[in-house]
């Protein structure tokens, strides 16, 4: 009888004959690390069940009573919970043990990107997602138990998303990690005092203080820097439509400047562009949802590739990759 476990097993075992796509063979490497880890359980047996996939019911009871030799158990025992944490395992990825074969050596898309999701979901968190945007609430922002009746569909949020996204505490660490702690710490010391600082003085010839002002200097360095200091984005929101130019008063553009991105086209190449992004906005809402289910790790590193060599600097790197003698052969085709 074909289980998830021995399924997995000889998919792995087929993958070594490089007979997986690349996304596939990803996939399964994600897949074999999500099982390995015991992430989805608490359970320690099923943990070490996990762990331990490929053995046999036999040899997996083994190595359990080597290790837990005060909670021995028997073959027929572990075999009994071999096969529910396999079941489980089929359960939580809505595929049967043949449906997993299927959808990596056969023709099985949606079954393969519904695995890939809940792996990639689980990579995000299992827990309360919420809790990953403190600066939402102990901001005071959001209520803490704010909640609403209404209902979206999540292509209808994706501004929303990418709040989110921006504001995720392991944004924020990247961020922080990007400085000098200690001058970090430095400069929150030094404003937590306050700007000013009330003071009486006694002075001749009046019976009582006299009430006095002491102005803290570095904070008032630092309020200047930090008026004047451009923020730094944490992720800069992609917006769906072409953003139009606007001429500052007095301020004479160049024809770069009032270019929508800063990206090495001509004006035709450029007009090719937005024209084919300002497209989206004009689709069905059915074609909208289509284009957002269908977006991969793939499909978004083929566009981030893609705009990476209209830049000068991926321009240059993709230089390297070429044959000079081949590239000044080829510009031949393309003189003026």
């Amino acid at each position: 009888m074909n289980t998830f476990f021995k399924m997995l097993k000889t998919i792995e075992e087929l993958s070594s004959e490089e007979v997986l796509s690349k996304d596939k063979d990803l996939i399964l490497r994600k897949l074999i690390a999500f099982v390995e880890s015991g992430v989805c359980t608490d359970s320690q047996i099923e943990k070490f069940i996990m762990k331990n996939f490929r053995l046999s019911s036999v040899k997996i009871t083994e190595e359990w009573n080597k290790i837990h030799f005060d909670r021995e158990k028997n073959t027929n025992t572990f075999r009994g919970q071999v096969s529910l944490c396999s079941r489980y395992l089929s359960s939580l990825f809505g595929v049967s043990p043949d449906g997993l074969f299927e959808a990596f050596l056969g023709e099985g898309v949606d079954i393969l990107r519904r695995i890939s999701d809940i792996l990639d979901a689980y990579s995000i968190g299992n827990d309360n997602f919420a809790k990953r945007f403190p600066i939402i609430v102990q901001g005071g922002f959001l209520p803490a138990d704010a909640k609403t009746e209404s209902t979206y569909r999540l292509e209808e949020c994706l501004k929303e998303i990418q709040l989110l996204k921006s504001l995720d505490n392991s944004n924020i660490e990247a961020l922080i990690s990007e400085v000098d702690r200690d001058k970090l710490i430095y400069i929150l010391q030094s404003v937590r005092e306050p700007l000013v600082v009330d003071f009486y003085e006694k002075h001749e010839g009046r019976a009582k203080n006299v009430k006095k002002a002491s102005v803290n200097l570095d904070k008032l360095k630092f309020c200047r820097a930090f008026a004047k200091t451009k923020v730094k984005v944490l992720e800069p929101v992609e917006s769906r439509k072409v953003p139009v130019s606007k001429q500052e008063p007095g301020v004479l553009k160049t024809p770069e400047d009032s270019k929508p991105y800063k990206l090495g086209l001509s004006d035709e190449l450029m007009k090719v562009l937005t024209d084919y992004v300002a497209g989206y906005d004009a689709l069905p809402v059915e074609k909208k949802n289509e284009a957002f289910s269908e977006s991969t790790d793939s499909s978004v590193n083929l566009s981030r590739n893609f705009l990476k060599i209209l830049t000068a600097d991926g321009f240059r790197q993709y230089l390297q990759r070429l044959n000079p003698f081949d590239l000044a052969s080829e510009l031949e085709n393309y003189k003026a």
